[in-house]
């Protein structure tokens, strides 16, 4: 039984695996996996049972899998489901189809004729075969459990393997990314809809894989497999987080596969010495809740006893592990686990090509190579179809890896600029030909913003506003709440659309531009210092989603010549984390999150930077650090800026010009030499003679 436990813990390691990177990667919880489970297995039965290719077979079970998790994935970003009704929709349409899959049965048997077009046995014996060339037996009654056990030990590991790979590309960080700050996204010009897609699609692939391969294992298809699926993957990925706690995607994947076993193990011993205990088979499902429970328990705690080490060490007082294991063997593990991780590191980024070249095999050659075996002779149309398809992914794989560029921001922008109301001689029109906009970065005309329009609670935002930004001008934009400062802001960036009026990017309507579309060339800093980096990723793997704005390859980019860039240009901000590279974003202080924020948008280049509050939220001394560095980074970039205050002795001191803002309107714009001489009190009397009142704003009053 030890065996079975091992294997079937393998198996479902690959379905925990695809759980691992919805739930904890991308936090997209989904529940499909109940039913892409029971796909792949009834996938593989029907395949099985009509003589397909034990090979075809799998590439059959991964792409209804992915298909099931895009699905989910569409109905999430399109038709705006939230993502456990999604999850439910899917995996309750796939219980009809898995059935139609299956023929209308529930129970599909696979009976010993079939086993040689069963991968499982097929590669088994195999294995089997090619020891006993080297005098290697085993005892007829465990030959079979032998041999699975080593076919699924290097499958899993393959998979393992490819999935720590891709989550070192920069494509992997950008789900990693997204899973722990969606903002951070958009900021960095990638579409986050496309990144669930991939995601989702991804997990359930495995998951289905996973089904499959059960399937074969127990010698039967059953629609009801997938049943409870979920609850299995999640305890198993919680039971593996507390085993190997660390954020090296080498090590927790290695500890969701110890879960998977150790969760196989625990339910073993709950079914068969559980009636000890009062417990029995229909038991299962209870045992599996308590146990999530416990897990949930022992992490919390383990997490205050981590606390309360940190205030203990404060004290300079020795933990007990401190007082069990010497200081020599202490540094000794240290230097070892370091170097493990170090080598790790350089095995992945020196063979990933290799790895990912054997992905090219498994689902581009060697499916072409045996179609066109199969219709050379006697199918010559389909024959000449399948030659041109094969040539043309050929060429679509070399443009998708030389020319990443296709997804750069001007080919998006240019696509605003081709027709109906983007038209140039429309961007153009009401005489703006007599104007010179060589240094108009961005030009905003007559905007309105209203929220809840058509309703009694309809609210006028922005009212009529034009506003032309040139190159090289920082603005500071200064108004009581509610006055529209930041919802400009989200206008200007895309996070709101305008309900009237144009906004004009070089002379190109970016009017109805996306988020993401505009991020290519307009940074924005948030008051909130959590939301311009990962806090659950390394300092390194956020700085390489601002090398290069939007859609991420499937290349790793981080090198040790990259990592010595960075620890350049982060020496620049003076705290220290030159020599952090590799910790996560989530230890430093706000302050230094904040500088990090400013330092990687001016290494991306935009034209325009929004800064909204960006030092309200930090203490005074971090404040004027970040304030220093906003001007610092401004003069060695040439960033064009807008700065939100409620600062008046700010907004008076920084910048070449002076927005006040109230009620929706600009209602000053003061530039030039009058700006030079403006004082706090100059600007309240000049509020006073336009709106004819006082201002009342506390903060605005509090920060004279």
């Amino acid at each position: 039984m030890l065996s079975s436990v091992l294997i079937e813990g393998l198996i479902y390691a690959i379905m925990v695996l695809g759980v691992f990177i919805t739930f904890r990667i991308l936090d997209f919880p989904d529940l499909t996996v109940d039913g892409s489970f029971a796909t792949g297995a009834c996938v593989a039965a029907f395949c099985i049972i009509n003589g397909v290719d034990m090979y075809f077979t799998l590439i059959a079970v991964l792409f209804a899998g992915v298909l099931a998790g895009v699905f989910t994935a569409l109905l999430h970003t399109l038709l705006k489901i939230p993502n456990l009704l999604a999850g439910i929709i899917t995996m309750t349409m796939l219980y009809s189809i898995n059935t139609r899959i299956n023929s209308g049965k529930s129970y599909e048997p696979f009976t010993e004729a079939y086993k040689d077009n069963m991968i499982v046995y097929a590669v088994s014996n195999k294995i089997i075969s090619f020891l006993n060339q080297f005098g290697i037996t085993f005892d007829e009654s465990i030959v079979g459990s032998v041999g699975m056990f080593i076919f699924f030990l290097i499958f899993v590991f393959y998979i393992k393997l490819l999935i720590d790979i891709f989550f070192r590309t920069d494509l992997g960080i950008s789900l990693g990314a997204l899973g722990s700050n969606e903002q951070m996204i958009l900021s960095q010009g990638m579409n986050p809809n496309t990144l669930k897609i991939i995601g989702v699609g991804l997990s359930n692939g495995l998951v289905a894989l996973s089904g499959a391969l059960y399937a074969e294992f127990m010698g039967s298809a059953n629609i009801q497999s997938g049943q409870g699926i979920i609850v299995i993957g999640l305890a198993a990925v919680m039971i593996g987080e507390f085993v190997i706690r660390s954020n090296k995607i080498w090590l927790i994947t290695i500890g969701v596969v110890i879960g998977s076993i150790i969760y196989k193990g625990i339910v073993y011993l709950g079914i068969n010495y559980g009636y000890k205990i009062g417990f029995g088979p229909n038991d299962l499902k209870l045992i599996t809740g308590l146990l999530i429970i416990i897990i949930i328990m022992l992490s919390y705690a383990k997490k205050q006893k981590k606390g309360t080490k940190t205030l203990v060490s404060k004290n300079s007082m020795p933990s007990f592990k401190d007082k069990i294991i010497p200081a020599g063997v202490r540094k000794v593990l240290k230097e070892t686990g370091a170097f493990i991780s170090r080598s790790v590191d350089l095995f992945i980024d020196k063979t990933y090509k290799f790895w990912f070249g054997t992905l090219y095999l498994v689902f581009v050659y060697f499916p072409f190579k045996m179609l066109y075996t199969a219709t050379k002779e006697g199918m010559g149309f389909l024959f000449y179809i399948i030659l041109a398809a094969f040539i043309l992914s050929q060429v679509l794989i070399v443009l998708f890896i030389k020319k990443g560029n296709i997804f750069s921001s001007n080919k998006s922008i240019k696509k605003y600029n081709s027709a109906g109301v983007n038209k140039r001689s429309e961007v153009l029109s009401d005489n703006n030909l007599e104007r010179d906009h060589s240094d108009d970065i961005l030009v905003l005309e007559n905007i309105d913003k209203s929220f809840f329009e058509g309703t009694p609670d309809e609210k006028h935002v922005l009212k009529g506003l034009s506003l032309t930004i040139k190159k090289g001008d920082f603005i500071t934009i200064i108004g009581s709440n509610g006055a529209g400062k930041s919802t400009l802001f989200n206008v200007i960036a895309g996070t709101y659309k305008a309900s009237r009026g144009k906004i004009l990017y070089k002379n190109r309507n970016i009017t109805k531009m996306k988020e993401y579309l505009k991020a290519h060339f307009i940074g924005r800093i948030f008051q909130n210092p959590l939301l311009g980096t990962s806090g659950e990723m390394a300092l390194e793997d956020n700085m390489i989603l601002c090398r290069k704005k939007g859609f991420k390859l499937p290349v790793i980019s981080l090198n040790k010549e990259i990592r010595k860039d960075f620890a350049n240009h982060v020496s620049r901000l003076n705290m220290g984390l030159e020599n952090r590279l590799s910790d996560n974003v989530g230890l430093f202080s706000g302050g230094q999150r904040q500088a990090l924020t400013l330092l990687m948008t001016a290494l991306s280049h935009p034209e325009l930077v929004l800064l909204d509050e960006h030092t309200a939220a930090l203490d005074p001394d971090n404040s004027n650090r970040v304030m220093d560095l906003t001007l610092k980074l401004r003069e060695e970039y040439g960033l064009t800026m807008m700065m939100i205050t409620h600062n008046m002795q700010h907004a008076i001191k920084y910048g070449n010009r002076l927005l006040m803002m109230d009620n929706g309107e600009i209602i000053l714009d003061i530039s030039g030499e009058e700006k030079k001489n403006l004082t706090v009190e100059a600007l309240m009397e000049k509020f006073k003679a336009i709106r004819k009142d006082e201002i009342t704003d506390e903060k605005l009053l509090l920060a004279r």
